[in-house]
């Protein structure tokens, strides 16, 4: 349904949570198309983070190195 309605060339996007769970190539390429959308996107709440959208992706890899540290003690563990 998603792509459907994209496909129709809206006037303006109501994304819900649209970076949750995505790498950061993912992220990257979702930036780049919302700077070529030429219709308004409506948002529930932003949040200003501290640093741009460089210390919000180191942020992001820290935090699964750190998932990824965690599971491996985890299953060196068991």
């Amino acid at each position: 349904m998603s792509a459907w309605l994209a496909w129709q060339d809206p006037h303006v996007l109501f994304p819900d949570k649209p970076t949750n769970h995505l790498d950061v190539e993912t992220m990257d390429a979702l930036a780049d198309a919302i700077n070529e959308f030429e219709g308004g996107m409506m948002l529930r709440t932003i949040t200003k983070g501290p640093g741009d959208i460089l210390a919000y992706k180191e942020l992001l890899e820290s935090r699964l190195a750190d998932e990824e540290s965690q599971l491996t003690k985890r299953t060196h563990n068991v």
